[in-house]
């Protein structure tokens, strides 16, 4: 077990969290109740937080009490403020992946320095590399915007713009597991996955506006049009609807 070296030392028998984070895993289980009897510095209060756990405990001597209240009053918030950092990162990056057409691994490579004009444009790099610029619309700069107010750690120009909420770079399964939750919550369809946002962005920018495949191959960064040809499931009506009103002969 790692050495605990974050939290406050509070009482002369104070446990290390990650220890007690431990053994609770291993004789309880998420959702259940730990009651310390004997709470001291709170640090196994702090730890059933940790794991998901409700807990009470009970300290009969004042001063320690006091502290042991501070500190977990601290650590609620602190786990408040992840949440609500956490519900603005999924957003920003949801809608740079159905306002953009971004992929999930383009997204979470963004840093800070890859963004211009206020966060109006931003370049992007590829498969193989290859960069592209893209313009954001103005409910997409705020919610990224929205987002870095939210967010608990200091950005660097040269930061990735997502964090995990250790302070890493967010993994891209864990958005994945997000979603899957979000999903489930929602009764959304089992094809609703990050690329199916990007999937979404071609099919319905080419089915609601006079953007043509080649504009489309440009914004999705495809070598190939034949690619962006499987990202376009176009419905019949519509097929129909564009035979008639450009084909020269169809007014005959």
């Amino acid at each position: 077990v790692e050495r605990d070296t974050k939290s406050p030392k509070i009482h002369p028998t104070q446990k290390s969290v990650p220890l007690l984070e431990k053994l609770i895993k291993i004789f309880t289980d998420e959702g259940e109740v730990v009651i310390d009897p004997v709470a001291g510095s709170g640090a196994t209060i702090i730890a059933a937080m940790n794991c998901n756990r409700s807990a009470y405990g009970f300290e009969i001597k004042k001063p320690f009490f006091n502290e042991a209240s501070r500190w977990i009053e601290e650590e609620r918030q602190a786990k408040e403020e992840i949440k609500r950092f956490g519900w603005a990162k999924t957003k920003a990056i949801a809608y740079l992946l159905y306002g953009c057409g971004m992929r999930i691994s383009e997204a979470l490579d963004l840093r800070v320095n890859n963004f211009y004009d206020e966060f109006l444009r931003v370049i992007v790099s590829g498969k193989g590399n290859k960069e592209r610029e893209l313009y954001l619309l103005p409910i997409i700069q705020e919610q990224i915007k929205s987002y870095i107010s939210s967010c608990p750690y200091k950005f660097q120009t040269d930061s990735f713009l997502f964090y995990g909420e250790k302070g890493d770079k967010l993994n891209p399964d864990v958005f994945r597991k997000t979603l899957r939750k979000l999903r489930a919550g929602l009764c959304l369809p089992d094809f609703t996955t990050p690329h199916s946002l990007r999937h979404s962005f071609a099919t319905h920018l080419l089915a609601n506006s006079e953007g043509d495949l080649r504009t489309i191959q440009e914004l999705l960064g495809h070598k190939n049009l034949s690619t962006t040809q499987r990202y376009t499931k176009i419905d019949m009506n519509y097929l129909v609807k564009n035979f008639i009103n450009f084909h020269p002969r169809s007014k005959e």
